[in-house]
């Protein structure tokens, strides 16, 4: 009886016992018999490796994945087709012991939970702190309508990206974020199993608070490394700081003689190295440093630089990135100043320590197919900038290609000299309004969007209809292969459709700017326009010439506010406060004072080029801006209310002149003040207008094109010459003001104008003054006036 007790058990205990284990999920046959992924690079054995995953082919159309890793909670694989977790569809193994699906909705911490259809024969274990498992999926549901389903058949490939964690999962057992980390693989082929692939990620990142990430939970530090065709590394590194955020690698863990680099307010990269318990940061030369790109964004910097692995100069303070050598992750911040000469403070705004990292242990960017302009006008289309110099996607500022597949859908090449985004956009008017742009970024991803008012704003647009892209961002240039469906039978008609002898006109836009969190594109650094094609003829074309109409339009609005405010109101409102008693006996025009005379002559003037300036933008702009610039109200917008304000005062001013009362009367005074109030701000409000169209500070730029940045210096030196010759005269008319005398014109007849009272003012001097004044504010309104006319258009 005892020892049938004994032989139940063990028949319990073996039928309780996994099937797989270990020694089940093994290596052999990778390459011939299955296809297979690992990592890291030097693991032996799937018991060895942080990560491995296998897939055979079966007979009934279906994969047999098997897959480990070394984590006790979950380990995941998802099918992307972007290469990013984004919308991928991901399977986990659960300590739950069973396998669950779900959807990244963003980067970041949301994933959907998602019906486990197409699986079965799940198996799953947990030995020894691992996760094993083996299921079987259907690689397509033929009576399924499920997008998020992603047909794993022949033609079809995906980039592999696996994930795995200790926190616990959700409460229905679905997976939380990826906390112990992830690997991004190559793209590949689950029909073919003659692929063995030991690549590390292309790109790997850290990430400070642990999870965040998207515009719900911006982090506080981020830098992404990844590594260039010629061996070197490219990082990006962002914080929210206002004077610099910094990285340093650490040999110690601790700050004392780490090297830093540091990206400043100043929109530049400084190296230093602290050199005593985190209080000294003592310069180093910028050396084995390129590429380098800073901008500063609403209390945020971010920026991205090319750096050496290693230098042969005997310089212990440049640390080798190279292999066998491994860094403790150190990033600060600040929100003080900085020192005089740029170098980075102590980091007031915290400092946070992550992992020991080996940085060569990212992959070369992927070989972008058909890298030359070969077959451009006979098997494939093709467009490129300049035409007169570039001679394919290496080397043109713009450059792309297109061609048809069997099932004939296009196969867009798109290639730009960019650090955040190379664009392409279908035009039906030939404008970048209601075009339907496909944007490839520095996030390795391809996005849609859509102008919607004049140019000013994105859209995002679903990416549908899009497939097997490739990205690649390396040394200044931005590179993608995708596929798009010529059309799309679902009703939206922001989705041009490409089939036929429908013709779209080419515009390709570039940014070295920043993305919005959600990765979608901000404004273009500059855009060229091609010609109107058909996308099934393969003809070779170029760029439009330029159309300057609108430049024209802007810098003769330019010019003639800067005449009209700099030059003709500046001299009115000033001979009209401080030159009425200087030559009280000479008369001109109507027997009217000099000072009158001028002063109703150039405001006249003023009042003229004003309302030209105001017609001439509102015929090149075609109404009134829009108050968003991609997303935030902008320079542009501010000009144009303040700009309205203006002419409306500068129109009010001249009729209430008309109707004044006559001197003496009791309304007099009123009007005295109003015309004085009106006169004032106008002309206050007109040079506060023109700096914003020049302002050229960080991210802001001039609002016309190709206008140099040290103009809108040029414009505060004449402020400031402004208001100093106003002070001294203001000084001079009090330190000498008379007992009375009236100042005022009447409109016909009666008093001449000339002073009731004699003057002891010392008029020489006013008379010098004004004269100095008008010699400045004459030659700097000449020179702004040439300096915009000869503006040129940067905006290909």
């Amino acid at each position: 009886m005892t020892m049938a007790l004994w032989v139940i058990g063990l028949c319990l205990v073996v039928m309780a016992t996994p099937i797989i284990n270990a020694e089940l999920i093994t290596p052999d046959g990778c390459g011939i018999t299955k296809g297979c992924f690992h990592y890291p690079e030097k693991c032996a054995s799937p018991s060895s490796c942080s990560y491995f995953l296998s897939w055979t082919v079966e007979a009934d159309g279906s994969n047999i994945f098997e897959m480990t890793g070394n984590v006790g909670t979950y380990v995941a694989v998802g099918f992307s087709r972007s290469g990013a977790m984004r919308d991928s569809d991901v399977y986990a193994c659960t300590k739950n012991l069973e396998v669950v699906r779900s959807r990244n909705l963003l980067e970041g911490n949301d994933n959907e939970p998602r019906p486990l259809k197409g699986v079965s024969d799940v198996d799953v274990s947990v030995i020894d702190g691992r996760i094993e498992c083996r299921f079987k999926r259907q690689m397509l549901l033929t009576d399924d309508k499920d997008l998020t389903y992603y047909d794993l058949s022949e033609g079809n490939s995906y980039t592999i990206i696996m994930a795995k964690s200790g926190i616990n999962l959700e409460d229905d057992g679905n997976i939380k974020f990826h906390y112990s980390g992830r690997v991004q693989g190559p793209r590949m082929s689950f029909t073919r199993v003659d692929q063995s692939e030991v690549l590390p990620p292309a790109a790997r990142s850290f990430k400070s608070p642990m999870g965040c990430g998207g515009p719900s939970e911006p982090c506080e530090f981020e830098v992404t490394w990844k590594k260039n065709s010629d061996g070197s590394l490219r990082f990006d590194m962002s914080g929210n700081a206002e004077s610099y955020v910094a990285l340093g690698f650490s040999k110690s863990g601790a700050m004392a003689d780490s090297d830093v680099y540091a990206c400043t307010s100043n929109n530049i990269v400084v190296r230093s190295r602290n050199t005593m318990r985190n209080d000294n940061d003592k310069n180093q030369p910028l050396k084995g440093v390129s590429d380098v790109s800073v901008s500063t964004v609403n209390g945020s910097i971010g920026c991205s630089f090319t750096r050496q692995v290693s230098l042969d100069d005997n310089d212990d303070t440049f640390f080798n990135l190279g292999p066998g050598n491994s860094y403790t992750i150190i990033m600060s911040k600040s929100n003080s100043f900085l020192w005089g000469d740029g170098n980075i403070m102590y980091h007031f705004g915290g400092k946070v320590q992550g992992p020991v990292i080996s940085f060569s242990d990212v992959a070369p960017p992927p070989m972008m197919p058909d890298g030359g302009a070969g077959g451009c006008g006979t098997t494939r289309g093709c467009f490129f900038e300049p035409a007169q110099s570039c001679t394919g996607p290496d080397n043109c500022d713009f450059f792309v290609s297109w061609a048809t597949n069997a099932a004939n859908d296009h196969v867009f090449t798109i290639s730009g000299k960019a650090k955040t985004y190379v664009a392409l956009g279908f035009s039906k008017s030939g404008k970048m309004m209601d075009s339907d742009v496909y944007a490839c970024t520095n996030n390795n991803e391809v996005v849609r969007s859509r102008n919607t008012v004049r140019n000013q704003n994105n859209k995002d647009q679903p990416l549908k209809g899009v497939s097997d892209w490739s990205v690649s961002a390396v040394n200044g240039r931005i590179e993608c292969t995708f596929t798009r469906q010529a059309s799309l039978n679902d009703g939206d008609s922001t989705y041009y459709d490409l089939s036929g002898t429908n013709r779209y006109t080419i515009i390709m836009a570039r940014s070295n700017g920043l993305l919005w969190p959600d990765g979608n594109i901000m404004i273009h650094t500059s855009r060229v326009i091609g010609a109107e094609v058909s996308f099934n003829e393969f003809t070779l074309t170029e760029a439009k010439p330029p159309d300057n109409t609108k430049l024209f339009l802007q810098k003769a609005h330019g010019c003639l506010m800067i005449i009209a405010w700099v030059g003709f109101a500046s001299i009115g409102i000033t001979i009209a406060r401080y030159m009425k008693h200087v030559h009280p006996g000479t008369k001109i025009c109507d027997k009217k004072p000099v000072w009158f005379a001028v002063h109703r002559f150039v405001m006249v003037m003023a009042f003229l080029c004003t309302v030209a300036a105001f017609v001439i933008i509102f015929i090149s702009v075609g109404g009134f801006v829009d108050p968003i610039q991609g997303r935030r109200i902008d320079t542009r917008y501010i000009h144009a209310i303040l700009g309205t304000i203006v002419t409306f005062l500068a129109i009010i001013n001249p009729i209430m002149a008309i109707f004044r009362p006559h001197p003496g009367t009791p309304r007099r005074p009123i009007f005295n003040w109003a015309h004085w109030g009106v006169g004032t701000s106008a002309h206050v409000l007109g040079m506060v207008t023109i700096c914003f169209a020049l302002i050229n500070i960080g991210k802001t730029k001039p609002l016309i094109q190709g206008i140099p940045s040290f103009l809108f210096w040029v414009m505060i030196v004449y402020i400031v010459a402004h208001i100093t010759t106003w002070i001294m005269l203001e000084l001079k008319t009090r330190f000498f003001k008379n007992t009375g005398a009236s100042d005022d014109i009447p409109l016909k007849g009666g008093d001449n104008g000339e002073p009731q009272a004699a003057f002891k003012e010392d008029n020489k001097f006013k008379d010098m003054t004004y004269r100095l004044y008008i010699f400045v504010a004459v030659v700097l309104a000449i020179v702004m006036v040439i300096i915009v006319a000869r503006a040129k258009n940067n905006n290909m």
